[in-house]
C-alpha cells in the first residue's frame, strides 16, 4: 500500500481574490524555506531510475518509489550517494529518469507508520506534486542558489536578517523563473505582517512597484500581490488596483482583472468594470456582468439594464441575473418591466428572478461577506 497521504504534509492556506464568476486563488504551500525547516536534509539529486514499485517478500506491502543520486546537500544530515527514497505528500511528483531535482527529504525510521520500511528506503520526500523544484539549466541554478540562500538566513535574526529576507523575496519576484515567482508570493504571504518586515516605505517598495508596472506576473498575482501589502508602510492597496485597472491591459487580462475585482467594495473598481460592459468582446461583457453581480455594485443596476438588450443571448442573461442578484428596489422594478415585455426573451428568466427574491427589498448578492479585507 502506497503511503502517501492526501492532506499530506505540506500546509496549506489561502489568500482569494474572488468575483462571483470565479476566483483567483493562490494557495500558499509550503515553499523553499518552510521545506527547509520542516526537513531532515536538502538534496540536490540526480533521478537514475524511472518511478519503480517495490513488493514486500510475502506480498504484504507495496511501495512507489527511485532511485537517486546525490550531487550536494544544502542542508542537514548527509545522505549516501545513492539511495532509494518515496514520496508522501499529495499527489504523484513528476520526476523522470535524468532528471535533477531538489529534494526534500526526512528520515523513514522517525515515523512509527513507517517501521516495516526503514530498512529499505532510508527517506521520503515531503514534497507533492506541483512542487518538483526541477534543477535544470539556467533557471535549475536560481533556484538552487535561491535554496542556499534561503538556508544561510534560516538561524538569522534582526533587521540585518529581515532585510536580507526581503531582498531574497523581493529578487525572487522579479525572477525569471515560475516556480521561484510562486514561491515568494507564498513566502510573502507569511512575512508580510511578521514583525520588522516592511518598516518603512523603502521596504515596500520593491513589492509595491510588482503590482504597479508591467511585469512578469500574472495579473491576478498582482491582484494577490496587492491583497498582500494592504496596510503595508507608505502603500495604498485601493490606489493600487485603480492604477492596474487603468494600465494597458491584454483582454484575457483584463478579463481575469475583472473576476478578480467584482468582489472588491470601491466604487471606482465597480465603474471600471461596468466599462466593459460595452466592450466588443462578449466574454468580457458576460465576465463584467458576473463580477458586477454583488451588493456593493448596486450603484451599476442602471448600467447593467442599458445592456439587457445585448446581442449575445449569454451575456443578455447574465445582465439579468446580475440585476436580480442586486435585490435593491430598483432592481426589482427593472425585473418587473422586463417580465411584463412583450417578446421578450428574458421575460421567463426575470419572472423567475422575481419569484426567487420573494418581495425582498434588498436580497444579499452572490458571496456577500467576501469583501475586501
Amino acid at each position: 500500500m502506497s503511503r502517501r497521504r492526501l492532506g499530506a504534509l505540506v500546509a496549506f492556506g489561502v489568500l482569494t481574490a474572488a468575483s462571483s464568476a470565479g476566483a483567483h486563488v493562490v494557495v500558499q504551500r509550503a515553499g523553499l524555506r518552510q521545506l527547509l525547516q520542516s526537513s531532515d536534509a536538502a538534496v540536490v539529486v540526480e533521478f537514475v531510475s524511472p518511478l519503480r514499485i517495490w513488493s514486500a517478500s510475502d506480498g504484504s506491502d507495496r511501495q512507489e518509489y527511485f532511485t537517486v543520486r546525490t550531487l550536494e546537500t544544502i542542508a542537514g544530515v548527509p545522505t549516501p550517494v545513492r539511495f532509494d527514497v518515496f514520496p508522501h505528500a499529495e499527489g504523484m511528483p513528476g520526476w523522470r529518469e535524468g532528471e535533477r531535482a531538489l529534494l526534500f527529504l526526512e528520515r523513514t525510521e522517525k515515523r512509527p507508520e513507517f517501521a516495516g520500511l526503514a530498512s529499505r528506503f532510508p527517506y521520503f520526500t515531503i514534497q507533492e506534486a506541483g512542487q518538483e523544484w526541477a534543477l535544470d539549466g539556467e533557471s535549475g541554478a536560481c533556484v538552487r542558489d535561491a535554496a542556499r540562500e534561503y538556508r544561510r538566513l534560516l538561524d538569522a535574526k534582526g533587521p540585518e536578517a529581515a532585510a536580507a529576507l526581503r531582498r531574497l523575496v523581493a529578487g525572487n519576484l522579479r525572477s525569471g523563473v515560475s516556480p521561484l515567482r510562486a514561491d515568494a508570493v507564498a513566502e510573502l504571504a507569511r512575512a508580510a505582517k511578521a514583525p520588522g518586515f516592511f518598516e518603512t516605505p523603502a521596504d515596500v517598495a520593491p513589492f509595491a512597484a510588482q503590482v504597479s508596472v508591467a511585469t512578469n506576473l500574472p495579473v491576478t498575482t498582482r491582484v494577490a500581490l496587492a491583497r498582500l501589502l494592504d496596510g503595508a508602510p507608505g502603500f495604498d492597496s485601493r490606489a493600487a488596483l485603480r492604477g492596474l485597472a487603468q494600465s494597458p491591459l491584454e483582454p484575457g487580462e483584463r478579463l481575469e482583472l475583472i473576476r478578480a475585482l467584482g468582489a472588491l467594495d470601491d466604487p471606482a473598481l465597480s465603474a471600471w468594470i461596468a466599462t466593459s460592459l460595452s466592450s466588443p468582446d462578449p466574454a468580457l461583457r458576460r465576465e463584467a456582468a458576473y463580477a458586477l453581480a454583488w451588493p456593493w455594485h448596486a450603484a451599476q443596476v442602471a448600467a447593467l439594464a442599458r445592456h439587457l438588450d445585448d446581442p449575445d443571448p449569454g451575456v443578455a442573461r447574465a445582465v439579468l441575473r446580475a440585476i436580480g442578484a442586486l435585490g435593491t428596489a430598483q432592481a426589482a422594478s427593472i425585473l418587473e418591466r422586463e417580465a411584463a415585455r412583450d417578446g421578450s426573451p428574458l421575460a421567463p428568466l426575470a419572472k423567475a428572478e422575481l419569484r426567487r427574491a420573494g418581495g425582498a427589498s434588498a436580497r444579499p448578492g452572490p458571496g456577500q461577506g467576501a469583501g475586501f479585507p
